[in-house]
């Protein structure tokens, strides 16, 4: 199943993030993106914070799942910021 949209809920609280999770019944893997400067540097901040030990978080209002982060790709120009980060996890009942 593929789980995607905006608004993921992390320990910190709500982030208007967008998420691409592709998932079985046990193992979830995906990404997670945001544009913009302010929001860009709010979601790297975050990956520094869960690089080591992953976070729980919630897809939507949906899902909760367990992340922990694969990598970061960050685009930036003169214009525009985009922040991309992937991410592997399992599930949480």
């Amino acid at each position: 199943m593929r789980y995607r949209g905006r608004g993921v809920t992390v320990p910190e609280g709500f982030r208007n993030w967008y998420y691409d999770i592709q998932a079985d019944s046990v193992d979830a893997r995906g990404f997670m993106r945001v544009d913009g400067w302010d929001e860009s540097l709010e979601m790297e901040k975050w990956c520094e914070k869960h690089k080591q030990n992953g976070a729980a978080l919630t897809l939507g209002k949906e899902c909760s799942v367990f992340l922990t982060i694969q990598g970061l790709r960050r685009h930036e120009s003169g214009h525009h910021s985009e922040t991309v980060v992937l991410v592997l996890g399992k599930w949480l009942k």
